[in-house]
């Protein structure tokens, strides 16, 4: 599924629709990870899922309009946060993509907002990749 969601492009993403599902999608592999039954979903290959997924969600997380699209970049800093909260492999392996991919530059942005709850998922999403 990510395979297909990456290929729509997050980049050229101007459809609201698209975008917020997009991410949609993101929060829901993002609790797959936590959730024990769902481990055949990730195929068993644990690091090319979450590597995948990182790198998914940053590209959403870069390149989504915080003005635009409130919603689907809202989605997807809980994914992010989400994907941070699973089992030690997959948290750390996030941990590194997000950072070699520079989200936090892109997320502190999202701190100077007036959406609140933006404001408080980019916060807490900035001191666990600090």
């Amino acid at each position: 599924m990510l395979n297909a969601a990456s290929s729509i492009g997050t980049v050229l993403c101007t459809n609201k629709n698209v975008c917020l599902a997009q991410s949609t999608l993101a929060a829901y592999a993002s609790a797959a990870f936590l959730d024990s039954t769902c481990d055949a979903l990730i195929s068993g290959d644990t690091v090319a899922a979450t590597s995948q997924l990182a790198a998914f969600l940053s590209d959403i997380l870069t390149s989504f309009s915080l003005t635009e699209q409130p919603e689907p970049y809202y989605r997807a800093l809980v994914a992010a946060g989400t994907l941070l909260s699973a089992p030690e492999k997959s948290r750390a392996l996030a941990k590194e993509i997000f950072s070699a991919l520079n989200i936090l530059s892109h997320v502190n942005t999202a701190l100077k907002l007036d959406d609140k709850r933006i404001c408080a998922c980019a916060r807490d999403l900035v001191s666990t990749l600090s």
